[in-house]
């Protein structure tokens, strides 16, 4: 049997086959166009995929978004262009083929018609020639609660809090949960806020959704075998969670096994390179999920706006496996250690203090009972 490994770090799940005989992949080849440079983005996914004997190939680094400057998505379009025919399938970041990456997703100052070009282009990918497998990741821009340049618009440095507290009150009150105080609070913010920052702040927005919606029509014509949207920094009340709750009316009527939408951006591209290369290895392995006593699986991490035993399943479908309750019948058991009081702080916090309590000495002793059986465990925390 091969060998199946999970990686689970920080709340996100890595999936990929391990050994696969060269017949079963063809080519061997992956073209990836990552998010951006950092290497939670590209060098831990590329090198993932290489220990699994995969050949992936991503674009020359001057292409791709860096701290000191933004992507090229002409240049990597090109690339891609010129190499689509040796490929087994193509993961590419929307972000990084329509804005440049994912911070110039929130900062850049394109118009309308460009952005749409550059994701028409996209729908186009499987006419470049070779029919690879086409897996497409993409953001809705993130709500984040401070922040400045250059991740944001200049404004958020001033505004930033503000801004985010507004978002919270606006999807209360799209919910029908606002209370007549937390009105009050809203009306102050929208006089105090700079209505040309709010302008500025709702035009962005809508161009992102707007782009996103685009990328939708290549999951309904077939041009792309596989769409993840993620969510970008969010939390249960905010304007990125209201947002989505339109994105998800559009995305539910589309197929479950061409599109997933789920909190998290960081992790898609490892993820789609995962399922790239389960399919190609014809792999559907079953993954039995176990979270640590406590709040468990109802603990909505910092940062998302679902509880984590409904994000371990999003991401281990998107990832090319199967979830069961079924525990003899799992390739492999994720073992979920979550706060028992469902409460996920910074690592810098001073509550992180490494004492290991009675309820992380059960989390272990049921890791070594599901090794004992036999069973191959990856450990999330």
């Amino acid at each position: 049997m091969k060998k199946i490994y999970f990686i689970l770090t920080l709340l996100v799940i890595y999936f990929l086959p391990f050994s696969v005989t060269e017949a079963s992949m063809g080519r061997n080849t992956l073209l990836f166009v990552p998010l951006d440079n950092r290497p939670v983005c590209l060098d831990y996914a590329v090198e993932t995929m290489k220990a699994a004997g995969w050949n992936v190939e991503t674009p020359p680094l001057e292409y791709i978004a860096g701290n000191d400057h933004s992507g090229n998505p002409d240049k990597l379009y090109e690339w891609l262009a010129a190499r689509s025919a040796t490929a087994n399938a193509i993961v590419i970041s929307s972000d990084a083929l329509i804005y440049g990456g994912l911070v110039d997703s929130r900062t850049h100052q394109l118009p309308q018609d460009i952005l749409t070009s550059r994701a028409e282009r996209l729908l186009n990918l499987k006419s470049l020639g070779g029919d690879p497998l086409v897996y497409v990741f993409t953001t809705i821009m993130r709500s984040p609660k401070a922040s400045s340049a250059p991740v944001e618009p200049a404004y958020y440095a001033e505004w930033g809090p503000k801004l985010f507290r507004m978002g919270v009150l606006e999807d209360k009150l799209d919910l029908k949960e606002i209370s007549r105080k937390e009105r009050k609070e809203l009306s102050g913010l929208k006089v105090e806020i700079p209505q040309a920052v709010q302008e500025d702040r709702a035009r962005r927005r809508s161009l992102n959704i707007a782009t996103t919606e685009l990328l939708l029509h290549g999951v309904e014509s077939g041009n792309f075998d596989y769409l993840l949207i993620g969510r970008d920094d969010t939390a249960p009340y905010s304007q990125a969670h209201k947002e989505a709750r339109k994105m998800d009316i559009l995305v539910r009527e589309l197929p479950k096994e061409k599109i997933r939408f789920f909190s998290g951006a960081d992790q898609l591209g490892l993820l789609l390179l995962s399922r790239a290369a389960s399919r190609v290895s014809y792999e559907i392995p079953m993954v039995y999920v176990d979270f640590a006593e406590g709040k468990g699986g109802e603990t909505i991490p910092a940062y998302e706006d679902d509880e984590i035993a409904f994000s371990a399943a999003e991401h281990i479908h998107a990832a090319g496996g199967w979830p069961t309750a079924n525990l003899a019948r799992a390739d492999l058991v994720l073992a979920v250690n979550t706060p028992f009081d469902g409460v996920t702080v910074e690592a810098s916090n001073p509550k992180n203090t490494g004492t290991i309590t009675e309820h992380t000495e059960k989390f272990v002793a049921d890791v070594k009972r599901y090794l004992k059986q036999g069973k191959a465990v990856a450990v999330a925390d």
